[in-house]
Order: C-alpha cells, then sequence, then structure tokens
C-alpha cells in the first residue's frame, strides 16, 4: 500500500487528488430498492473524511467508517461534528487497516468501497482485502466497490477482476463510472457484488 496517505489529508492534497465533491448518489437506489432498510448496519472501507459514510448515515443506516489515516479520521470527525446530530449519532469512525477489520463476523448488510481495494498493489492484500469484506458481510449482504479500471494506468488493481471474487460473491452488476476529482478524472468501474 502506498505510505503517506496522512500527509496528504493534513496538506489538503485529498482535496485536489481523490476527494470527489459530488454526493454519491448510486448508494441512494439501496434504500429506494429495499436491498436496505433503516437500521441495516453498512460498513465504509477507507472512509477517508466520511463523506459516504455520512451519506449512508443520512440514509438511515448504522455505519462503521473504517480508515487507516488518522489525519483523515479527524477531518472526518469535524464533518460528523457539522452534520445533524441524528445521522452524526449513527456513523461510528475506527482506525484500523481493511485487511484486518475489526469487526464481528456477518455484521452488515453492506460492506462500501470506493477506491480502497485499487490502492493496494499486491496480489495477497487484495485477496486479504475481499476475504475480509466477505467475513463481514451477513449472507445475501451487498458489496459494492469502486476503483480504478485495469486498463487505466493507475497503480493498484481494477476493482473488475472477477476470480477475485469468484469464490465468494455472485456479480450482479459491472458498470463503468468516474472517480471524480478537482485534480482530473480516473476512469473506473463500480461493481455491485452480492455474497453468497
Amino acid at each position: 500500500m502506498r505510505d503517506g496517505w496522512s500527509e496528504a489529508y493534513r496538506e489538503g492534497e485529498h482535496l485536489r487528488v481523490w476527494e470527489d465533491p459530488r454526493p454519491p448518489r448510486h448508494l441512494d437506489e439501496l434504500t429506494r430498492s429495499g436491498d436496505l432498510r433503516p437500521g441495516d448496519a453498512a460498513l465504509d472501507l477507507g472512509c477517508g473524511t466520511g463523506r459516504e459514510a455520512l451519506h449512508l448515515a443520512a440514509l438511515g443506516l448504522r455505519v462503521v467508517g473504517l480508515e487507516r489515516s488518522p489525519a483523515a479520521l479527524e477531518i472526518a470527525r469535524a464533518r460528523c461534528r457539522g452534520a445533524s446530530p441524528d445521522v452524526a449519532r449513527r456513523v461510528r469512525l475506527v482506525l484500523a487497516t481493511a485487511l484486518a477489520l475489526p469487526v464481528t463476523d456477518g455484521a452488515f448488510a453492506l460492506v462500501h468501497d470506493r477506491g480502497c481495494l485499487h490502492t493496494f498493489d499486491e496480489a495477497a492484500s487484495r485477496r486479504r482485502l475481499v476475504q475480509e469484506a466477505a467475513r463481514s458481510l451477513r449472507p445475501g449482504g451487498l458489496l459494492v466497490v469502486e476503483g480504478a479500471r485495469h486498463d487505466d494506468d493507475e497503480a493498484g488493481v481494477c476493482a473488475a477482476q472477477p476470480n477475485l471474487f469468484a469464490r465468494r460473491f455472485d456479480l450482479e452488476r459491472d458498470e463503468l463510472s468516474t472517480l471524480k476529482a478537482p485534480a482530473g478524472d480516473l476512469p473506473a468501474r463500480r461493481l455491485w457484488l452480492r455474497r453468497r
């Protein structure tokens, strides 16, 4: 995994390079479709500054935002303090790595990953992250992964490597997307995977 995450957050580099200014509207359909209900638990892997975690909480979910950077979590905590108390109380922020999730097996209805998996260069780390996501999901739970495409020169892996997920998940949707940031757009892919 790349080094220097906390430094990048402290210096504000995240605002230029990977902080997406758009609301994560693709998550809204999860509650509209009935796939998730208010009170369900969601895990936001690599939650960064808490944008997606707070959005999920605003949809009525109980959210654990997991992040390895203390500086990112400081920003996420400040963002939670600025949110409505009803939304903020549904978010718990945890300092940890996605390769060893400090969660109970089957605790979540949703695991959300926007740009976490693709930061891991080693195949063993990618497999471990997927294994941990599967362990944390209840049977029938949903993993939504968005990451750089394999045909992009971004270091790391595309989220769309079917063999990475095949043992534990059924692919429901595979769609092109864009990781947007002020510094420029990164071609991406979003997978919707159902835990067996």
